[in-house]
């Protein structure tokens, strides 16, 4: 790949870039806790191999606290089903020069238009709605699981999003289903 700009952007749930775009690097997801009540709310892609600088070793109780994320899927479509209790995988990619632009289309499984680039298709996943609130992102429906992992650690946890409607709502019942997984399109420009 060339040195040109080109936009960059997370694929959450599969620890590969598209043929065309640059792998930057890959990894697992990791979050706060689903229960505890501060730490961050954003899920970050963190490297397989980490580098340190200046460490106190030890557990202290003043700091923010970053767990693995585990999908939480057992009551999704059959094919995720599998997924339940892994650790989803993350790649960061940069797509080729010429793109400026990336949009997340929520509820949407393809782009606006045929000038844009479908760079990966999935599911809104986030922490359930009863648990601490997380960021909603695009996971890819082709999921990989982080190998080696299948643990119930419940660390920071990944539950599809479904739609509740109301007639008359914003969410309107008609184009949108009471109970629905919502898909997701990542696009570029």
């Amino acid at each position: 790949m060339t040195n040109l700009p080109g936009i960059i952007y997370t694929r959450w749930g599969n620890d590969v870039c598209p043929e065309d775009a640059e792998l930057i690097y890959s990894g697992s997801i990791g979050g706060a806790h689903y229960i505890h009540t501060g730490s961050g709310s954003n899920h970050l892609c963190m490297p397989d191999e980490p580098i340190y600088d200046e460490v106190q070793a030890g557990l202290h109780d003043h700091r923010a606290l970053l767990y693995s994320s585990e999908y939480e899927v057992h009551s999704a479509p059959l094919r995720i089903q599998p997924m339940h209790d892994h650790t989803p995988t993350c790649a960061v990619c940069r797509a080729p020069s010429g793109r400026t632009s990336k949009l997340m289309i929520p509820a949407r499984n393809v782009c606006p238009s045929q000038e844009w680039r479908l760079e990966y298709a999935g599911y809104i996943m986030a922490a359930k709605y009863e648990h601490n609130r997380s960021e909603l992102v695009c996971v890819d429906r082709e999921m990989v699981p982080k190998a080696g992992t299948l643990g119930n650690q419940n660390g920071a946890l990944l539950y599809m999003t479904e739609v509740r409607c109301q007639v008359g709502d914003g969410l309107d019942c008609g184009p949108y289903v009471d109970g629905y997984e919502i898909t997701c399109a990542v696009c570029t420009i």
